[in-house]
């Protein structure tokens, strides 16, 4: 059965780090290549059902430790990865290109689509410099409403705001916490 509504997180569902960046600012570390920084994004992303990120310092913790970079630089690498986060250069600023084409798609079956996501109060912006904001009837930022996933709260204040009922929306992306909410609500994920 098609969903009245989908809701997205835009952090490693929308958005991803870029890797240029990342491995720029951490090849002080020891992080060997660009090629690195790709392999270990993917295990971190495959990883996070089985593995609780709450929060940057956890999935940068897993990334580190999949990109084979030493434990004890953890705290060092969290560091220099906020304070990017922090600069101007945003870290989260790379979107698949057929991004935009496959949100056409389901905005042309009637979809309605909004996002849920743990942000920094600027997603607003993030999604207007990727041109993608015209397709969400709906964004939830966690920095402006105050709540963060896996809060079950954040889920019921995208429902009420965009009017729909748990049984008729779907969540795409969030961690295994998220899925454990969404399941309790009955949305599905």
């Amino acid at each position: 059965m098609k969903p009245q509504w989908i809701f997205f997180d835009a952090g490693l569902v929308l958005l991803s780090p870029s890797k240029t960046q990342v491995f720029d600012n951490l090849k002080c570390f020891g992080l060997e290549s660009e090629g690195k920084v790709e392999l270990a994004y993917r295990k971190t992303i495959y990883d996070r059902d089985t593995h609780n990120y709450s929060g940057s310092f956890n999935f940068w913790a897993h990334w580190c430790s999949n990109a084979g970079l030493n434990p004890s630089n953890f705290r060092e690498v969290e560091s220099t990865i906020i304070e990017i986060e922090n600069s101007d250069e945003k870290l989260w600023n790379t979107m698949d290109p057929n991004l935009p084409e496959v949100l056409i798609r389901i905005k042309n079956e009637g979809v309605n689509m909004g996002i849920i996501s743990n942000a920094d109060g600027e997603l607003l912006k993030d999604l207007k410099r990727h041109a993608i904001l015209k397709y969400f009837d709906t964004v939830i930022d966690s920095e402006i409403v105050g709540v963060q996933k896996p809060d079950h709260e954040i889920f019921k204040i995208a429902l009420e705001v965009s009017g729909v009922e748990v049984k008729d929306s779907w969540m795409i992306g969030g961690g295994c916490k998220t899925k454990c909410v969404t399941a309790f609500l009955n949305m599905r994920s």
